[in-house]
């Protein structure tokens, strides 16, 4: 699969949700969905009853996967690529014994499934930066709205 993808949308700062209005789905756009059935599939794609996936999923989701999409980001920059090329040069390699062609190719499937997973880790902490004019009035802050998993950095 990832040998076929061509072009990945970049996300940056400045790119914004935007509530759903039956706009086309557009495969490199990730959505916000919530999920109404209940069924095998649903519980083995979805984690949650409310999640992010990317549009080429929703093109292909089968009829009994029933869900509303509520917001959608579009990439405001679209890299081309050629996984093909990488893919290629990892299977060309020996990683493990060459006499061990069996554990070789387990290990470079692995490599590539745990770098798409890290890719893709969905994850959103909440930041909010804040400037002083000076390390003492930055530690005073914290200490009077008592802050305690607060990390100052200069």
């Amino acid at each position: 699969m990832m040998r076929k993808i061509i072009y990945i949308p970049v996300f940056n700062y400045f790119d914004s949700y935007k509530s759903y209005n039956g706009e086309e789905i557009e495969p490199l756009n990730k959505y916000i969905i919530k999920i109404k059935s209940d069924n095998n599939i649903t519980n083995l794609l979805f984690k949650n009853n409310i999640c992010r996936v990317y549009g080429l999923l929703l093109k292909y989701l089968p009829n009994d996967v029933i869900y509303d999409i509520i917001y959608f980001i579009k990439a405001s920059v679209i890299k081309e690529v050629n996984y093909s090329i990488l893919i290629n040069d990892l299977y060309n390699k020996i990683i493990i014994d060459k006499n061990d062609e069996k554990n070789d190719k387990h290990l470079k499937k692995n490599v590539i499934n745990i770098i798409t997973g890290l890719l893709e880790k969905n994850s959103n902490i909440k930041t909010q930066s804040l400037i002083f004019k000076n390390l003492q009035d930055a530690v005073n802050y914290k200490n009077k709205i008592n802050l305690k998993n607060v990390k100052i950095t200069i």
